[in-house]
């Protein structure tokens, strides 16, 4: 493609965000902000763990797409490189004084990349295996069930259907299987969809830049639900949430956290939790999952799945840690974007990051309410940090689950 063709492009994809092109005030929170009543300790984790370059910052990220809207000649593999390597968690946008949406323009710009064959391999290698094996792990799909073989709290008549997402299928199946054990005890059986039938949620593939082809994922998986015939869907993936919330299916879906429906359970004396004799003896901390903390992710982020964690830890009889980060401005664990494909070795100092912040404020162990980040923390575990844990698998670890009279 010719240079100008490809510019031509790219200005498209800019184009959209063309006042904010023009509106940044150069105030630097983006890229060092710090704000210690409010939570916030640093912001951009890719400017600490992978390059400190202001350019790939969230004021870096606007100014290299105002120079493309007004024709300047800037390095193609360099402008790629650095639009890649974005976790796309928002946290520029959280701390941003006139509300600019810098990762909203980098998943549009990667898209418009994505368009012209510009997607860096290993990139690229990750959007392929959700298109041919519909997860970003490359697993065979017709294994995506085998976390469920024998457990119960499985129905085929049941009322709510569950998908664990891509993450909990493939990653972390011990959350998954929690999740449906702890329902279950709650009275509440759970639908699974046959695994021929189960896609991704098109996710994974709009943060790096294939908005075609998760669109063309979301709706195989909205058919599929609406031949479920259910009308309640409950997700372990936080970032499922969001992606599903503007499904289309006949009457109407309602798309719930699983979070959500354990919280209800306990609003309505259906369950109750006892801690067992192993309950950890020290703090817990809470990662805050950027899709289920930050509203600039949507309906999920703008929920106060934060407060509402600590608030069900807090019943529990929990002690907890809170890092300096935290709530909407938690730094990113390094899970999303594309960015364990991508930058592999960041990624993991990212999550080794956290994990060490957690482990200066004493805690014991980490939970989260994202199998994304669970999986992600796992794989760059190190010896002597907290164990992360999803929120299911520590309430079925160290609580006796106890069933009220209905």
């Amino acid at each position: 493609m010719a240079r100008d063709d490809l510019s031509a492009a790219l200005v498209q994809g800019v184009y959209p965000f063309v006042e904010n092109l023009y509106h940044c005030l150069r105030c630097n929170y983006c890229v060092e902000m710090r704000w210690q009543e409010r939570g916030i300790q640093h912001v951009c984790p890719t400017l600490l763990h992978h390059n400190p370059a202001p350019g790939y910052s969230g004021k870096g990220y606007l100014a290299t797409a105002r120079a493309l809207l007004e024709g300047e000649e800037l390095p193609i593999d360099s402008l790629v490189e650095r639009l890649f390597n974005c976790t796309t968690c928002g946290n520029c946008e959280e701390v941003c004084p006139v509300g600019l949406r810098p990762a909203h323009l980098v998943r549009q710009v990667r898209a418009a990349m994505a368009a012209q064959g510009l997607a860096p391999a290993p990139i690229a290698a990750c959007a392929a295996n959700v298109i041919e094996h519909h997860n970003p792990a490359g697993a065979p799909n017709e294994a995506r069930n085998a976390w469920a073989v024998g457990l119960a709290g499985i129905a085929a008549d049941a009322e709510t259907l569950y998908l664990p997402g891509c993450a909990a299928s493939c990653d972390a199946p011990d959350e998954a299987r929690a999740t449906v054990s702890v329902l279950h005890q709650a009275g509440l059986p759970l639908k699974l969809l046959p695994a021929d039938q189960a896609r991704c949620c098109g996710a994974p593939l709009g943060e790096i830049g294939y908005s075609a082809e998760a669109d063309a994922e979301r709706w195989q998986l909205a058919a599929a639900i609406e031949r479920s015939g259910c009308r309640r869907i409950a997700v372990s993936g936080a970032e499922c949430v969001p992606s599903l919330a503007g499904v289309d299916v006949t009457g109407g879906v309602e798309v719930l956290h699983a979070f959500d429906l354990v919280e209800r359970a306990i609003a309505e004396n259906r369950i109750d939790f006892k801690p067992n004799t192993h309950v950890p003896r020290g703090p817990i901390a809470v990662l805050d999952s950027c899709h289920l903390s930050k509203p600039s992710h949507s309906v999920a982020g703008a929920a106060d799945y934060p407060r509402r964690i600590r608030a069900l830890l807090e019943r529990l009889g929990c002690r907890t840690a809170e890092a300096p980060d935290q709530g909407s401005y938690a730094i990113c664990c390094g899970a999303a974007g594309g960015m364990p494909y991508m930058s592999p070795l960041s990624a993991a100092r990212m999550a080794e990051g956290k994990l060490r912040s957690f482990a200066e404020v004493g805690a014991v162990a980490v939970i989260t309410a994202s199998p994304l980040c669970i999986a992600h923390l796992r794989r760059s575990q190190i010896r002597g940090l907290p164990e992360a844990m999803g929120i299911f698998q520590f309430i079925e670890t160290y609580f006796r689950l106890r069933p009220m009279a209905r």
